[in-house]
């Protein structure tokens, strides 16, 4: 499974100077990953979702806001626009510039058991 992901932040596919490619390191098809490979794997995957969350969020906000039916409906649209919000914190939280490798690391498997403990909360 995490193979599949892997040409996505490979060092050949994204710039070279790319935080998830320094970290990344060399891999090569057919090779499985070590586990840090795979918290990054895991942590770009997670990163990816989060911007597109939060991409569609605010547009959804500037469509409630942006109503052509009559009034705008300001109260409705500040759901997406907290929604956007929140989530543009968590990928700025996990891709802080300042934080240092093992920090990162740390961040992205955090995410990772949150995603993980919310998942079997809606399984029971």
């Amino acid at each position: 499974m995490w193979g599949a992901l892997v040409p996505h932040i490979a060092p050949k596919t994204y710039p070279v100077n790319g935080q998830f490619a320094k970290l990344l390191g060399e891999h090569y098809p057919g090779n499985g990953l070590n586990p840090r490979q795979e918290i990054l794997v895991g942590g770009a995957r997670i990163v990816d979702a989060v911007i597109t969350h939060a991409v569609m969020s605010y547009e959804g906000s500037v469509r409630l806001l942006t109503f052509k039916g009559g009034q705008p409906l300001p109260c409705s649209s500040m759901v997406p626009a907290g929604t956007a919000f929140e989530a543009t914190l968590r990928v700025l939280w996990i891709l802080d510039p300042m934080a240092s490798k093992n920090l990162l690391l740390a961040r992205i498997a955090a995410t990772q058991f949150e995603e993980l403990y919310e998942s079997r909360k809606l399984y029971r």
